[in-house]
């Protein structure tokens, strides 16, 4: 019978074990600060958007931009330093999805900007933060997760709050009042609802593939350039104080948390958990 030599042993003694309630305990560990960042990105939008109603001369793009541009500057030099590669992946599937992510990450900043400039925070939070029923939808067919009897009650609830919050004329009529309907506004929110569903599952997909600074990177591009386009094109450029400048620079900051918090927090945790725990924020709304 061979013996181990003393050397073999004592290697053998340096390795730790691997137990399986040690895996399930840092699993667990995971999916809690999944949850934690999801909140804190929900807490941080809700801080912002209320933060953007106090702007009155700036153009809500401006502060797209200016956000984007942030986001675009601080990421792209952290990229530098840690040596990212700013190609992101050399998989080809791969580095088209990040292209949507970043697409409609640019095409929801606008949306929500300015819905938030049209309606009541409450009722533009409250429809933004009923998305987790799309991300079900998708991330059953996308991510191929399952579909339980949670998620359908859930979805049905969502829809109709969302209802209940936008009350379209096709269904509860048009009310007597001076106040106009603001179709566009509802359908904006509506829209950055779509795009933020879309570009979660997404992110959820590529996570894995590719750094969290590059994700960043690649929005702070899209959303300078969608805001740039939307600002010469609806928009009415100006020249605000220095108040609401630094107002603005405040917002695109925190709006830089909210995203990496989010991206963080999908690369731990699944799409349909973490827009979940969102919605939670829109009590603070």
């Amino acid at each position: 019978m061979l013996k181990q030599s003393p050397s073999s042993q004592s290697t053998v003694e340096l390795i730790p074990m691997i137990r399986p309630e040690n895996l399930s305990q840092n699993q667990c560990c995971k999916k809690s600060l999944g949850l934690i960042l999801a909140l804190i990105s929900g807490v941080l939008m809700t801080t912002y958007s209320s933060m953007l109603k106090l702007i009155t001369v700036m153009d809500s793009m401006q502060v797209v931009i200016i956000r984007g541009a942030l986001q675009l500057v601080i990421m792209g030099l952290i990229a530098i330093y840690k040596k990212f590669s700013f190609r992101g992946t050399k998989i080809p599937k791969v580095a088209f999805f990040l292209f949507l992510v970043a697409f409609t990450g640019g095409l929801r900043l606008i949306f929500i900007f300015t819905s938030f400039s049209r309606l009541p925070l409450g009722d533009s939070s409250a429809i933004l933060f009923s998305s987790p029923v799309i991300v079900m939808f998708l991330s059953i067919f996308i991510l191929k997760e399952k579909c339980g009897i949670f998620r359908v009650i859930a979805s049905a609830t969502l829809i109709g709050g969302v209802l209940l919050i936008a009350k379209p004329p096709v269904v509860f009529g048009s009310d007597n009042t001076d106040q106009a309907y603001d179709a566009l506004g509802y359908s904006l929110v509506l829209s950055a609802c779509l795009m933020s569903a879309v570009g979660n599952v997404l992110t959820k997909l590529i996570s894995k593939e590719v750094e969290k600074v590059i994700i960043l990177f690649y929005l702070g591009v899209a959303t300078c350039c969608c805001g740039t386009i939307g600002l010469f094109t609806f928009g009415h450029p100006s020249i605000p104080g220095y108040e609401e400048g630094l107002l603005a620079i405040a917002i695109g900051l925190l709006g830089l948390l909210q995203q990496y918090a989010l991206v963080w927090a999908l690369e731990l945790e699944s799409a349909a958990r973490v827009t979940t725990v969102r919605q939670l924020q829109i009590v603070l709304a």
